[in-house]
């Protein structure tokens, strides 16, 4: 009996996909729409006839990029609708996986962004990871009797519906679908294998 040969499967990997720059690249082509979809009040206040500036490199200036990352978060500044040169920034991180310092490292942009700038700040996490329980939305330090907390805006992608997201007129809401359908698509590869 002659043996036949099997032939080799090799697992291959699924192709990289840059989910943060997309998802920066996303929010600075639909800005106006992603604050209104994530703060309607302040999108209310917002003077959307002054172009709102994206602040990429002053954040590299303040947080260098570290070995092996490509993209810090996203600061834009935005003014306000009354006359006077008074402006917000708006400090989005997007967050793709669970760190366990994850609420401190926010802290410490608002700390070093309101340090450099010394404007109001707005600050939303957007929570692209496939955890249900990685949603930290505040840091706290004490020691002897000195005390801080710190709380942010957080947004959780996979606690999203999509009936919700499909009767929105926000073109966002479509990104926001897109990521969820990510976030579903690759659960569902993974637990086939």
């Amino acid at each position: 009996m002659e043996k036949v040969a099997t032939p080799l499967i090799l697992e291959q990997k699924p192709p990289y996909l840059d989910q943060d720059g997309l998802w920066k690249k996303v929010i600075t082509e639909l800005f106006e729409p992603f604050i209104l979809f994530f703060a309607p009040d302040l999108h209310k206040k917002l003077d959307w006839s002054k172009q709102a500036d994206s602040l990429e490199q002053e954040f590299h200036r303040v947080f260098p990029v570290k070995k092996g990352t490509k993209y810090t978060d996203k600061l834009m500044k935005v003014h306000l609708k009354n006359g006077e040169e008074h402006w917000v920034l708006i400090h989005i991180e997007v967050q793709g996986y669970k760190e366990d310092d994850f609420a401190e490292r926010m802290f410490q942009y608002f700390y070093r962004i309101f340090d450099k700038y010394h404007k109001k700040i707005y600050a939303i996490a957007l929570f692209a990871d496939d955890d249900h329980s990685f949603k930290p939305a505040k840091y706290t330090y004490q020691f002897h009797g000195t005390e801080l907390n710190y709380t942010y805006n957080t947004y959780k992608i996979l606690d999203q519906e999509e009936e919700t997201l499909l009767l929105s007129d926000n073109p966002f809401a479509y990104a926001v679908l897109g990521g969820l359908y990510m976030l579903k698509s690759r659960n569902n590869a993974t637990s086939v294998a």
